[in-house]
């Protein structure tokens, strides 16, 4: 039989190619670690922030970028909203503020 999901090299290869199964896996864990940091956000300094999220999300968030060319807009749109979360964590801003600046 053969798999309608296949990884390789960490990415997530779905039967039709759409890469949807890839960016649900990537957004969920990618919402995991970014839970973890905004936890002990209090008592890092700039810089040390930046350093983790640059090492464990934006790192991920890069990797395979280019497959996700011709991808469905609102795959596109939710991979947005994981940059933009990680951009405010860094910059320490709240969640209602717009990650423009930060970006």
């Amino acid at each position: 039989m053969p798999s309608e999901i296949v990884r390789n090299l960490c990415v997530v290869f779905d039967i039709s190619l759409t890469m949807h199964s890839h960016i649900t896996n990537l957004c969920s864990s990618l919402t995991f670690q970014l839970r973890n940091i905004t936890r002990i956000r209090k008592v890092l300094d700039f810089d040390k922030c930046q350093l983790i999220v640059r090492a464990l999300v934006l790192s991920r968030l890069d990797y395979g970028n280019g497959l996700l060319f011709g991808s469905n807009i609102s795959d596109i749109q939710r991979l947005q909203r994981v940059q933009n979360w990680a951009a405010k964590l860094i910059c320490g801003d709240t969640k209602y503020e717009h990650a423009s600046p930060c970006l």
